[in-house]
């Protein structure tokens, strides 16, 4: 399997005001929008399932979300869980080749039964925008919910916009299913 990086431009001003970009090579430079626009797809999905809190958190704060064979990845830090600036590389696994690209982890949330970790695209992700997984402690168990805002990062994203809304409803449909074995 061949390994494609994509060079995309899908540089915005900052979501978050409080993130700084200075810490991060020029390369990995965050791509934020400065707004969630219309032209961002809003998609929330949520389940809800018997797995306890505790392994539920761990699992987000390894980023073990999505299936092996939809997405492998690499957390920069020493401990591999995700906190406030940490990288992941990310692998896509598509039929014949692998897409290497980075996200920004800009917020890790805990609180007694919400957690959170929220990260944007890095320039020369296929897609521009935001993700949020949480988990919440819920009467049956756990509810774990993934929020994204994308839109095509790239002139190759957008002319294979239906492919790519595909692939990103079904790795959140398999990470669900996933998420609650």
């Amino acid at each position: 399997m061949r390994e494609v990086s994509v060079i995309v431009s899908c540089i915005h001003e900052q979501l978050f005001s409080h993130v700084s970009n200075n810490s991060l090579p020029a390369h990995l430079n965050t791509a934020h929008p400065s707004t969630l626009d219309d032209t961002f797809t809003h998609d929330v999905h949520r389940i809800v399932c018997s797995r306890s809190y505790d392994s539920a958190v761990d699992a987000i704060m390894r980023y073990e979300i999505f299936p092996p064979w939809v997405l492998s990845y690499q957390i920069d830090t020493n401990d591999g869980r995700l906190c406030e600036k940490a990288i992941i590389t990310q692998w896509f696994h598509l039929p014949l080749i692998k897409i290497k690209a980075f996200v920004r982890v800009i917020e890790v949330r805990e609180e007694a039964h919400v957690t959170s970790v929220t990260y944007v695209t890095t320039t020369g992700h296929p897609e521009c925008g935001v993700a949020r997984f949480e988990v919440r402690r819920v009467s049956e168990g756990v509810e774990f919910t993934i929020e994204t805002w994308s839109k095509p990062g790239s002139p190759l994203s957008r002319i294979g916009r239906p492919f790519m809304r595909w692939m990103q409803k079904r790795s959140t449909a398999k990470a669900l299913e996933l998420f609650c074995r």
